[in-house]
């Protein structure tokens, strides 16, 4: 089956640029503004957005991961899947049974998002076992088991948006994204490493099309700029990447800047849980609402309605309307 429903990965091969924020803060975007259906998957071994969005149950006999994912509430033997759902489960041949988040259709008048949870133990163990030690290619099986999941008609048409997030390492499951995804979406901070990063991503981007038909070919949403500093450096390395990779970067205002309000609407029990629940003047809630703006317009080819809060938001931006193409 071809794919037409997006499926938009966040990744880097570096860590700490803040890929589970943004990829949350798009599964917002697209339930509670949007009203679409969003399927969040989780695949990192971290698990960062499953805690943000289901939660976690924190144990003190695994010193490993020091907490696991909760039981399924709908789980049943007879399903086939494991009390403990996970995405890593249908690596081995297992069903995976979505968690309702605290994004439902009632709360969001319409919208939603379901999680497909990662698991701190058995993603290390699939990135360990299904790589060739001679080579460290990754198992052809694995790399394809992703896209096959998607591919399923009753996965497929159960939403209206897929949402991958990854981990900062190029493993079986960074391997199985890319090869799933039909947009990607890179943030990086500018500091030192980011061209390095950088390039690595476009270099990875285009291996897998190598390997991809002319009309399936992965795209690239853009490279996003993620805690941005008023700092000469910063502003520097800005200047410079606009100049190397201007075709790729997102436009200012999507840039997010290094302001609290983000990672604090991670934490368990802060109110308002989402930034688009912030007061319309707020600055963290207009830069996502910028960046969401353009990566919309990016996987769906048009924007979804600009609505009279939308224009309040983006007004603090005042010039950058005109880069979103909304008129004031």
């Amino acid at each position: 089956m071809a794919i037409n429903v997006p499926i938009v990965a966040t990744m880097n091969q570096k860590g700490g640029v803040g890929k589970s924020t943004i990829t949350g803060t798009q599964a917002e975007w697209f339930s509670l503004v949007r009203k679409k259906r969003v399927c969040l998957v989780d695949l990192d071994e971290q698990c960062n957005t499953t805690k943000q969005f289901v939660g976690v149950e924190y144990i003190n006999d695994d010193t490993e991961a020091g907490f696991q994912i909760k039981k399924h509430p709908d789980f049943s033997p007879h399903l086939g899947a494991n009390e403990r759902s996970s995405i890593a489960d249908i690596f081995y041949g297992e069903a995976v049974l979505p968690y309702q988040s605290w994004i439902t259709e009632k709360n969001s008048n319409g919208g939603l998002v379901d999680v497909l949870c990662g698991h701190p133990v058995r993603i290390e163990e699939i990135n360990n076992a299904l790589v060739s030690k001679e080579d460290g290619k990754v198992n052809q099986t694995a790399k394809e088991r992703l896209k096959e999941f998607f591919d399923m008609e009753e996965v497929h048409d159960a939403y209206d948006v897929f949402l991958l997030d990854t981990g900062p390492s190029k493993n079986v499951m960074f391997r199985s994204a890319l090869h799933a995804a039909s947009h990607v979406v890179v943030p990086f901070e500018p500091e030192d490493k980011a061209i390095q990063g950088i390039t690595q991503m476009l270099n990875a981007i285009k291996r897998e099309n190598y390997s991809r038909e002319r009309g399936a070919q992965l795209k690239l949403a853009g490279l996003l700029p993620n805690k941005v500093r008023n700092l000469k450096l910063h502003k520097q390395y800005l200047n410079d990447l606009s100049e190397r990779y201007e075709e790729y970067l997102f436009p200012w205002p999507c840039w997010l800047s290094l302001l609290t309000d983000f990672p604090t609407r991670d934490r368990a029990g802060v109110k308002p849980r989402s930034v688009f629940q912030l007061p319309i003047t707020n600055t963290a809630r207009a830069q996502a609402t910028a960046m969401c703006l353009y990566i919309e317009q990016k996987i769906f080819g048009k924007h979804l309605g600009i609505t009279k809060e939308i224009k309040q938001t983006l007004n603090v931006f005042e010039d950058g309307l005109k880069t979103l193409g909304v008129s004031a």
